[in-house]
């Protein structure tokens, strides 16, 4: 929100006098100059993430001065009302300072300085040569991939949710179909969930943090790096958030596009501690960016945060920051987008090759399994229908068979290549299946010597495996 001031200008001050006296209170208050004529200042000051505007006009005999945040923020906690007071304050202060004959010299000068560094500026402009700071400040080519991203990853979240998955609290089934990154899955073909994971979410508010944070580094970093730039360095730093989240996780469905936004934090960072910006810029914002990625990162080691691919994002964002930099001011800066691109599909090949498993196959089996263990239940389940006689027989005839044969089949995959959480899914189902074989004799003998002690033990028992088998992959956001 902005604050604006109005009075009425001293009578012992002319409008010019008055400007140079303002221009040299910014000054003093550490703040760039933005624009300067015969009416008005305009000058920027960096307050953390955000850049306020102050605006010094002069109308006749009235003074306006107005303070504002650059990008939107929900309150701006009496800053610009305190930026305001600061200023007029200052140019009290300086009155006492100099005569008016020093004014109007100096703000003379200022004005002609002004004019040549606007020509100097603009010619910059035509030829693509501003600064890094000047491009943030004016957002030099816009912020339409910020927009753009923004639009997908909401669109993608709308689209998921009138297709009938939980606005709040998505199923982890729902996930895995929408193409979150799951290791077994990506590892095994699905390559796509590097990219897709980065544009689905795990609930609404998941979604609003992240689209705040993505908005709040696109509309400083979009116009420093180009569009397309941009664009290819979040693609590249979230694919690699995407890997080190399946090297570090193995039963988890990982979503969210947190990874791409700490690999843009990383890029800002790395360019923050280069020459690429002016220190007053450099000071203001290292430490508000810096906060941020370190308080997220501590934040990420509560359950249920995915702080692997915010690593992975963070370090590739500033592997990818320094390269920028470095070529920034130089004839090869066009490279960027290639080397960024080969770096992370060689990193994704050679992380792949090899890591084909038998993930896919054994989840098929395990299906075939199922079916038998549905047909193998049906006595169990009949047992208050049906007399002991009949009972014993079908357990007898139908029930271990079937399990038997289940155990069977399950031997057959002792050669298959499993990520180390499907290993151990498999040896809680080989439990699982010998505690039903062991049970159901259990249930033979008790029908027939109604000892039902050694039955009952092995119930508790599959049913504590039942529970560990059917637990869901984690989900991390």
């Amino acid at each position: 929100m902005a604050k604006s001031y109005q009075t009425t200008l001293d009578t012992e001050l002319t409008p010019s006098q008055f400007l140079m006296l303002t221009s040299l209170s910014m000054d003093d208050l550490k703040w760039q100059h933005t624009f300067i004529d015969n009416n008005t200042i305009e000058a920027q000051n960096w307050l953390g993430n955000n850049t306020q505007k102050v605006k010094v006009s002069i109308d006749g005999r009235q003074v306006m001065v107005d303070s504002k945040y650059d990008s939107w923020v929900i309150s701006d906690f009496g800053k610009n009302r305190k930026t305001t007071e600061q200023l007029l304050n200052t140019i009290e202060e300086k009155k006492e300072l100099f005569t008016p004959e020093d004014l109007d010299a100096k703000f003379q000068q200022l004005v002609e300085d002004a004019a040549s560094a606007r020509a100097d500026f603009e010619e910059r402009v035509a030829t693509g040569e501003l600064t890094a700071s000047e491009k943030m400040a004016i957002g030099a080519g816009g912020h339409y991939i910020t927009y753009s991203l923004l639009a997908l990853n909401i669109l993608f979240f709308a689209f998921m949710v009138v297709n009938g998955v939980g606005i709040f609290e998505p199923e982890t089934t729902d996930l895995i179909k929408w193409g979150a990154n799951v290791k077994f899955l990506t590892e095994s073909g699905d390559w796509w969930r590097l990219v897709s994971a980065m544009f689905m979410h795990i609930g609404i508010v998941h979604l609003l943090f992240n689209m705040y944070a993505l908005f709040s580094i696109g509309m400083y970093l979009e116009p420093v790096m180009s569009r397309w730039k941009f664009l290819v360095a979040y693609l590249c730093t979230g694919v690699i958030a995407s890997l080190t989240s399946i090297w570090w996780h193995d039963n988890t469905a990982s979503a969210g596009a947190s990874g791409a936004i700490f690999g843009m934090y990383g890029i800002f960072l790395a360019m923050l501690t280069t020459k690429m910006f002016d220190k007053t810029a450099q000071k203001s914002l290292l430490s508000s960016i810096g906060v941020f990625v370190f308080y997220n990162l501590v934040y990420g080691m509560k359950a249920g945060v995915d702080n692997a691919a915010h690593i992975g994002g963070l370090i590739s964002g500033l592997v990818l920051g320094y390269q920028f930099s470095f070529l920034h001011n130089t004839e090869w800066r066009k490279l960027f987008s290639v080397i960024a691109i080969v770096l992370t599909a060689a990193t994704s090949i050679l992380f792949l090759q090899g890591k084909q498993n038998d993930d896919p196959k054994f989840y098929s089996t395990w299906d075939e399994i199922s079916t038998m263990e549905l047909k193998a239940l049906e006595p169990l389940q009949k047992k208050d229908s049906i007399s002991s006689e009949v009972f014993i027989k079908q357990s007898e005839t139908i029930s271990l068979p079937l399990w038997k044969q289940a155990k069977e089949r399950l031997a057959s995959t002792s050669n298959f290549k499993l990520t180390e959480a499907l290993q151990y899914r498999r040896n809680l189902l080989i439990e699982y299946i010998d505690l039903r074989i062991e049970f159901t004799q259990a249930l033979i003998d008790a029908e027939k010597t109604n000892d039902w002690e050694k039955a009952s033990e092995l119930g508790s028992k599959i049913q504590s495996v039942l529970e560990e088998l059917n637990a869901e992959p984690e989900k991390k956001d």
